[in-house]
């Protein structure tokens, strides 16, 4: 780990506030060193860290032996690497050759949750090479997705009391599993970004966190300082839909998680979701999803089941 505390540090900014924030980062990080034996002939994990982190990041990699798993849970954050540039989003998940380096840029008012999974072995550069054919690096995550999971477990084996051998093989299993993941449904999803112009990015994060305060394209503009038809038309050749599409999309996406999850009542979750009313809610939620959200709870809501196998 002091290796790797080095290499990650050596690119960091001097200043005393990016000192702050990089002795932070580097605190969430647990190694998980191997023997020789292992890190020659297996893949291995180097260091994990589960954290997040807000208020503004500036971090540069320029190179490093190893190879890394980016996982965002929530919040966002921007990636350049190999001259791409990509908007770190919820459920999004990149895979790096760390030796070409990288950057995180994060704005001050974002946070960014993340699992960061730092590895090396000889199959790394094989499942990278199938995975990075086409010059993409991510694509967002099916909701079904074990990487998550296993991702968990890995970070977990840090922590166990199992004997090292034990460990190192399972987390050679648990590391193969994900990159052979990475590369199966990768095949079957959207990628997570092409090229993406700066002022695009910054309206996908302002739209993460205001999507549910019945936005209008002039206050975007204004907020982004960006003339609203220059950004109107930029965000729908790139993203392929509108700002005010998108932003609806994510209220009924967030919609649909509500009704799923809690037993909060439908105007409550409308009114929360930026509608003017609850007749509001049921129209576009049911155009959208092509039927009402009383019918969608019932399909869908963990309580609607516990109804069903008690009536």
């Amino acid at each position: 780990m002091e290796r790797i505390e080095f290499m990650l540090s050596e690119h960091f900014r001097s200043d005393w506030k990016h000192q702050a924030k990089l002795e932070n980062f580097l605190s969430t990080f647990r190694s998980f060193p191997a023997a020789e034996a292992f890190a020659s002939n297996l893949t291995c994990m180097r260091a994990f860290a589960i954290s997040k982190i807000k208020g503004g990041f500036d971090f540069d990699i320029t190179s490093m032996p190893y190879f890394c798993i980016l996982y965002t849970q929530e919040g966002v954050c921007e990636l350049t690497f190999d001259g791409f540039r990509y908007s770190l989003r919820k459920h999004s998940i990149v895979f790096l050759d760390m030796s070409k380096g990288f950057a995180i840029r994060q704005s001050q008012s974002e946070q960014w949750s993340f699992s960061f999974l730092i590895m090396e072995g000889k199959d790394c550069a094989f499942f990278y090479h199938c995975f990075y054919q086409d010059k993409i690096a991510g694509f967002f995550l099916p909701l079904m997705s074990g990487i998550p999971s296993k991702m968990q477990a890995l970070y977990d084996l840090i922590r166990d009391s199992l004997p090292d051998d034990s460990r190192h093989f399972i987390a050679h299993k648990l590391l193969t599993d994900i990159m052979t993941a990475l590369i199966t449904e990768r095949s079957a999803n959207p990628v997570t970004n092409e090229t993406l112009p700066n002022h695009v990015i910054k309206t996908l994060a302002y739209i993460d966190i205001h999507y549910a305060e019945r936005l209008t394209l002039d206050e975007i503009s204004a907020a982004l300082n960006i003339s609203k038809f220059s950004l109107s038309h930029d965000f729908k050749k790139h993203i392929g839909k509108s700002i005010m599409d998108f932003a609806c999309e994510k209220c009924i996406t967030k919609a649909k998680e509500l009704l799923s999850t809690t037993d909060d009542s439908i105007g409550e979750i409308g009114y929360r979701m930026g509608f003017s009313s609850d007749a509001h809610f049921i129209s576009v939620f049911k155009k959208r999803v092509g039927i009402t959200p009383l019918q969608y709870r019932k399909q869908h809501n963990i309580h609607s089941y516990n109804y069903i196998l008690n009536d």
